[in-house]
């Protein structure tokens, strides 16, 4: 099967409750409570998103709201429109102006201590 070329994208009307893995580029629109364990190389919490959970990928762009903790393996970026309320970790933490932190910022070399069985 070749591979997907765009993002899967959970599009806003979709409740999801527990644990979402995924090993494709991924875009969140809708709230999602538990966890969420990125295998692929993008994470993306849409601009409507609001997401309850603990969050693990290699790379997570926030647009949205995040309500947990966050661990990126190679970096997090909080968009303008986004908002973190809880620790971020990531080698490299990108966070626009306009964006909203609440929380911790830990910035570890990779692959010192941000393992893929976290968040």
């Amino acid at each position: 099967m070749k591979p997907a070329t765009t993002p899967s994208v959970l599009a806003p009307m979709l409740a999801v409750d527990g644990k979402l893995c995924a090993d494709e580029a991924l875009v969140v629109q809708p709230g999602v409570p538990g966890a969420i364990s990125h295998r692929a190389s993008r994470l993306t919490i849409g601009e409507r998103a609001r997401v309850m959970a603990n969050i693990h990928a290699a790379i997570i762009v926030i647009e949205g709201t995040v309500h947990g903790d966050v661990a990126g393996d190679e970096a997090v970026v909080i968009k303008r429109t986004g908002t973190v309320t809880g620790q971020v970790t990531a080698p490299r933490i990108m966070i626009e102006a306009g964006a909203s932190l609440n929380g911790r910022i830990d910035m570890k070399p990779r692959g010192a201590g941000t393992s893929r069985g976290e968040a």
